[in-house]
């Protein structure tokens, strides 16, 4: 079977939970003045794959002997405590051919070399050459720095294993984390100008780093502007909800539309009231709205502004030129239309072209109720009136 065919044994991710507690023992030396010293290292049941074994149990183990400085058999000796499962199983399948006049400093790493081949095969390091040849790819969600440092704990992991090729070197390894990078970013590492043979691992990783973030930095903001939420406009609330309800999209429609409102209440009131043409709808234009038409009405009890210097003078209301008083005679037409009846004029609002000085319907409707038994009293006024005038 050939390295194509074979996976490698490990995986750009982890597999195992960083974040969980490790489960450790204590090796523990005992000095010729019978102080004691104590290292917790992790146990390894290879329930967490070989790079558990090989970059967490073994290197911490290392670190212990150095410290607590175990030599020789006690090395195998403390060693076996740092196993347990089928790591343990294997260990002492590949002790079990192993003289103690063997169990020496110097031959315990390749001792720990066996113990890794019994579980993964001999030439996982060819494996792993031709993963990073061809396949080792940096994912896109992993920031540059995070993918340089993975990158090397992979290469340590690559020259602890087994394998028949030797070694990779510096170069080799330097290609291999460049090639990990999309084309788009090779393309611009080359186009800079700069050269795999002078920079180090650590400036291609640097220069990667500020491609990466220019990338983010523009998708961040592709992605606002496509997925920008509608309530951001300026005005509040989507579009949709501006042009059918709240406010209205502009006040041009509103006055077109003669006093529109944007929500179904105030549409039931603009039916209600013809005479509201320019508000926007709602009570509180139409009291706005009522109360500027009182300011500008003469009031019904009010002297007539017509004729200020009749004497007698009458009210707005007894005025025969007051097309909403009882009293309103019209000049006859060429047809010999007379005077409208109450019922015609009642009809009339506020909105008609002609005199400028309004009076309000209920007032009129009151006074109309009155002058059916003083009829008499305004026809002499009006006959003043019209003398006057």
């Amino acid at each position: 079977m050939s390295y194509l065919d074979s996976e490698p044994c490990i995986n750009y991710e982890r597999s195992w939970d960083t974040t969980e507690t490790e489960r450790t023992v204590a090796l523990v030396q005992v000095w010729d003045n019978g102080t004691k010293s104590k290292v917790e290292v992790p146990i390894d049941d290879n329930t967490k794959g070989i790079e558990h074994l090989v970059m967490v149990t073994n290197e911490e183990f290392k670190l212990a002997c150095e410290e607590l400085q175990f030599e020789d058999e006690d090395l195998y000796i403390q060693y076996a405590k740092c196993l347990k499962g089928n790591t343990k199983f294997y260990w002492d399948n590949v002790m079990g051919e192993v003289e103690d006049a063997d169990k020496t400093t110097v031959n315990f790493p390749t001792h720990q070399i066996d113990l890794i081949q019994a579980i993964v095969g001999e030439d996982q390091r060819d494996v792993l050459h031709e993963w990073m040849e061809t396949r080792y790819k940096k994912p896109p969600n992993v920031h540059p720095i995070q993918h340089h440092a993975r990158t090397l704990e992979i290469f340590r992991f690559m020259d602890a294993v087994p394998g028949i090729a030797p070694q990779a070197d510096e170069a080799t390894k330097k290609k291999w984390l460049f090639k990990s990078y999309p084309l788009k970013f090779r393309d611009e590492y080359h186009t800079s100008g700069r050269s795999l043979t002078t920079d180090t691992m650590l400036q291609v990783t640097t220069f990667m780093k500020k491609l990466y973030e220019i990338e983010e930095r523009n998708r961040r903001i592709a992605g606002r502007k496509r997925g920008r939420s509608p309530s951001n406009y300026r005005g509040g609330g989507s579009k949709r909800q501006r042009n059918c309800g709240g406010e209205s999209n502009n006040s041009r429609d509103s006055h077109n539309d003669g006093g529109r409102s944007n929500n179904g209440n105030n549409n039931k009131q603009r039916h209600s009231r013809k005479g509201n043409n320019h508000g926007h709808g709602g009570k509180h234009n139409d009291h706005r709205n009522d109360n500027n038409r009182n300011k500008s009405r003469v009031q019904d009890d009010e002297k007539c502004p017509l004729h200020p210097n009749l004497e007698p003078g009458h009210t707005w209301l007894e005025c025969r030129q007051n097309q909403y008083g009882p009293n309103f005679r019209p000049k006859s037409d060429s047809k010999g239309n007379g005077r409208r009846t109450n019922e015609h004029r009642s009809g009339k609002r506020d909105n008609e072209n002609g005199t400028n000085y309004f009076v309000d319907r209920k007032a009129n409707d009151n006074m109309e109720a009155e002058s059916s038994n003083d009829v008499h009293h305004f026809d002499l006024i009006g006959s003043m009136s019209n003398a006057g005038s």
